[in-house]
This record gives C-alpha cells, sequence and structure tokens, in this order.
C-alpha cells in the first residue's frame, strides 16, 4: 500500500482519508507502486464516482464532505477525492457487523484508534449550534 499523510491509492477508502482529522485524497486509477495505470473504460468513471461515494455513504458516519474530480494523465484517467478535514472524528461502520470502528492516521498507515484516541476525538469534534 502505498499512501502519505494526506495521500492514499488503495483501498478501503473510508477508512483512509477520514481517519485523518485533517482529510486526505484518495487516487483510484493509481497503482500501490505509484504507477498511473487509469479507470478501467467499463463502467464509466461517473458511475465508478458513484460506487465509492455510496460505500462511503454505506459506511462512514457522518458522511464526510468531499470533492472529486477526474485528472488526465497521458490519455489515462485517475479519479481524485480529496475529502476535507475540520477535525471530525468519524466511525467507520463495518459490513458484517454494523458496528462502529474508528480509525486514525499514524504517518503514512491507518490503524485501528484507541480509546483514549476516540475520546480525544470528540473533545476536539466541532459542535453545532442551530437556531
Amino acid at each position: 500500500m502505498s499512501s502519505s499523510p494526506t495521500t492514499e491509492t488503495s483501498r478501503p477508502f473510508a477508512q483512509s482519508p477520514t481517519a485523518s482529522q485533517d482529510g486526505g485524497t484518495v487516487l483510484i486509477g493509481v497503482r500501490d507502486d505509484l504507477q498511473i495505470v487509469g479507470l478501467p473504460e467499463k463502467p464509466t468513471v461517473d458511475k465508478q464516482e458513484l460506487q465509492v461515494v455510496g460505500m462511503t455513504r454505506d459506511s462512514v458516519e457522518p458522511a464526510p464532505p468531499y470533492e472529486s474530480r477526474v485528472i488526465d494523465h497521458d490519455g489515462k484517467k485517475v479519479l481524485a477525492i480529496e475529502v476535507s478535514g475540520g477535525g471530525q472524528m468519524y466511525a467507520y461502520r463495518d459490513r458484517d457487523s454494523q458496528r462502529p470502528e474508528f480509525y486514525v492516521r499514524i504517518g503514512p498507515d491507518t490503524v485501528p484508534a484507541r480509546h483514549h484516541e476516540i475520546a480525544a476525538g470528540f473533545r476536539q469534534a466541532p459542535t453545532a449550534t442551530t437556531f
């Protein structure tokens, strides 16, 4: 797996940029060794983006703010999904158990959060004021 504290080139998407409260970018169409292979022809780029967004919506709470864009590099398309930071702690919902799990980024690695890291994440979480 190739990654930095803010860029991830492999899956699972939901755990990677949301584990860093600073946000980050996932590049789809780039191998772990950073070779650009591009997106497959089928399904379309739009369908691939919808699939990634759907996976994230179904497995991360709350749904993180993101922007996506397609990068064309020598005729190969790469899907870049940039997740905003903001100090929010996200829960990753395991598909099988539906139990929420929390992850943190430590350097280039995504690891399960310890109890004190989860508690610290919620103390730092922004609070919303509604009128």
